[in-house]
């Protein structure tokens, strides 16, 4: 009985032997698939964590780029209102300006006036002149012939 127990026995632990060898057979495959899956598993992760990191450098290359734009923006702002300062004064100069050569055109129509006034004023007095000069020389005439009258009845 002993020998058929050991028998028995030796047949129970050769089939568990034999089914420890196929689990630990299976193990090892189940295993080495998922260590071939973890790897494609990190290589995918590596490949995300790249692809992550250049968003990263975009983004902070994008936020460095706007930084840059909003303070050009700023600047161009603040030139924009300097600008509309200097048209401002620009206006005001030119409408001083204007206000003055409209004084000035007004000022010299005066003087046009007045020139043309005194120039019919020299006109007058020349053309008085001139009448009085023919006048001078009508008496001379007359007392030059009154003159010869007088000599030649002598």
């Amino acid at each position: 009985d002993e020998a058929i127990d050991r028998e028995m026995m030796l047949e129970d632990t050769a089939e568990s032997k034999t089914s420890l060898e196929e689990y630990l057979l299976n193990a090892k495959v189940d295993m080495d698939l998922l260590q071939s899956e973890l790897a494609e598993k990190n290589e995918m992760l590596s490949m995300e964590q790249n692809r992550n990191k250049n968003l990263k450098d975009q983004i902070c290359a994008k936020e460095t780029e706007l930084k840059e734009l909003d303070s050009s923006k700023t600047s161009a702002r603040k030139e924009l209102d300097s600008a509309t300062s200097k048209i401002s004064q620009l206006q005001d100069d030119v409408e001083e300006r204007a206000s003055a050569l409209r004084i000035s055109e007004s000022k010299l129509s005066d003087m046009t006036q007045q020139i043309a006034e005194y120039e019919r004023r020299l006109f007058d007095k020349e053309a008085s002149l001139k009448q009085m000069q023919d006048e001078a020389i009508d008496r001379e005439t007359q007392f030059a012939n009154t003159l010869e009258s007088k000599t030649s009845l002598e």
